[in-house]
């Protein structure tokens, strides 16, 4: 690949787009580089990444997935109904990892030997998945967590002091 195909290339467009955001961003605000916002970029992203991750490794061997995003808001789930019940945060994690175990295993059995066609089956454990959510939390989101501390403030929603998402919870698993 020379010099001149590279420079065409769409990923490096994409790419110098994102430097020349970094350093206008860096220029015009102290906050951009800091390490707090680096921190908390690296939290955000860390779910995304994980599941990206993967699923680079499915379209590589030419499957495709469409029900990750539900899998993942399944596993949320559970962990945020047993943080609200103050279960230890061991155990949480275990649970959020074994549902989306038992959800994988499933896919991964109805497409290696049930001969389904992968986008068939991520699409109904898709729906699946999604209906199970609805029915868990009875048609509506959740909002019930407290803050970590009187005055803490960091886990509003839109401005409504009584919305607080945080629940002393590491974001990730969020």
């Amino acid at each position: 690949m020379t010099r001149r195909t590279l420079f065409r290339k769409r990923e490096f467009t994409v790419f110098g787009l994102i430097v020349v955001l970094a350093v206008v961003f860096s220029l015009t605000t102290e906050r951009f580089l800091s390490m707090s916002n680096l921190t908390n970029l690296l939290l955000q992203l860390a779910g995304t990444a994980i599941c990206a991750i993967g699923m680079t490794m499915i379209i590589i061997t030419g499957g495709i997935d469409v029900s990750v995003g539900s899998m993942l808001g399944m596993s949320s789930v559970v962990a945020g109904k047993l943080l609200m019940g103050n279960a230890p945060v061991l155990l949480v994690v275990l649970a959020a990892m074994g549902v989306g175990l038992l959800m994988g295993l499933t896919n991964g059995s109805l497409i290696a030997y049930g001969k389904v066609p992968p986008i068939i089956v991520t699409l109904g454990m898709l729906n699946i998945i999604r209906s199970l959510l609805f029915q868990l939390l009875g048609g509506a989101v959740d909002f019930r967590c407290t803050p970590r501390h009187p005055g803490d403030r960091s886990g509003e929603v839109a401005g409504d002091t009584h919305l607080h998402v945080d629940c002393g919870a590491p974001h990730p698993l969020f």
